[in-house]
């Protein structure tokens, strides 16, 4: 970026780290967000900030960057990737004739096992029996190669289940992995990167959450179909409740994912496949 200057600098990402890069980015304008969304000084790197509004999206306030450029009340749109090769490279495991749900049922490991807001591997082997029994269903597993996500795999293979479920944990690239999420029907999923790959494949997302608010960062365009356990959580393990709590406050203990029972998420698939099979119809 040497002897390059900008017109302008978004500061999306409110941490220390994104704010010291700022300082080596000329630019007249530089804008934040507002004072109650800020963290780590963030008002001192920037010289404009993004209007405050209380409880909103993320994607929303991400949008608002670009709406305090435009004067524009713009939201959220996406527009489902193109991603050959690996389109053409999936569509062995994908069978046309049949629903595809794709499971992804780990959450981001970046906090290791003391923050994993994972659904416990009993309730997700209950839950594919459960898919495996409907008529004309096929399930796909993905997933990394965590340690939590290994372990997952090998009680999911021991399981023995029929051919109409394909493991691929950690047998997928992240782009492999977004292109079966486009040629799937719906995603079960913890709060997690596919949940919102998902969201931009305009697919329906059956959203486990209970240690997250689902209205901060839930999956944009469904949530009607996500189990929201999260205000229930927040009593329980925090002590807490929605009115009283700072917007992006977690639930940090793990045994909230139990929250979420096997029948909830039963109830739930037996809706998102009535809907994909009108929407397949029309």
């Amino acid at each position: 970026l040497r002897g390059r200057k900008f017109d302008v600098l978004l500061n999306m990402h409110a941490s220390m780290s994104a704010n010291l890069i700022s300082t080596m980015i000329p630019s007249e304008r530089k804008i934040g967000f507002d004072k109650e969304r800020s963290r780590d000084q963030q008002s001192l790197f920037c010289n404009e900030f993004i209007p405050a509004k209380k409880n909103q999206h993320v994607a929303d306030g991400m949008v608002d960057f670009v709406n305090h450029l435009t004067n524009e009340n713009g939201h959220p749109v996406w527009e489902p990737l193109n991603l050959n090769p690996e389109e053409d490279e999936i569509k062995k495991y994908i069978n046309e004739d049949k629903v595809t749900c794709l499971i992804s049922p780990c959450s981001s490991q970046r906090y290791g096992k003391k923050y994993n807001r994972s659904w416990p591997i009993e309730n997700f082997i209950e839950a594919i029996e459960y898919l495996l029994g409907q008529k004309n269903v096929q399930v796909i597993i993905t997933g990394g190669l965590s340690e939590t996500e290994v372990e997952y795999s090998k009680k999911i293979d021991a399981e023995y289940f029929n051919e109409n479920m394909i493991n691929l944990i950690g047998k997928t690239s992240i782009r492999g992995m977004a292109a079966i999420i486009k040629h799937s029907q719906f995603i079960i999923s913890p709060d997690s990167g596919p949940a919102h790959i998902g969201t931009v494949m305009n697919k329906p997302v059956i959203g486990l959450y209970a240690m997250s608010n689902l209205n901060r960062s839930g999956p944009y365009h469904s949530r009607n179909w996500t189990i929201n356990k999260y205000p229930e959580a927040l009593e329980i393990f925090e002590e807490k409740n929605i009115e009283s709590s700072k917007w992006g406050q977690k639930v940090k203990d793990p045994k909230a994912m139990q929250l979420i029972k096997v029948d909830d998420v039963i109830s739930k698939i037996d809706e998102v496949i009535s809907y994909v099979n009108e929407r397949n119809q029309d």
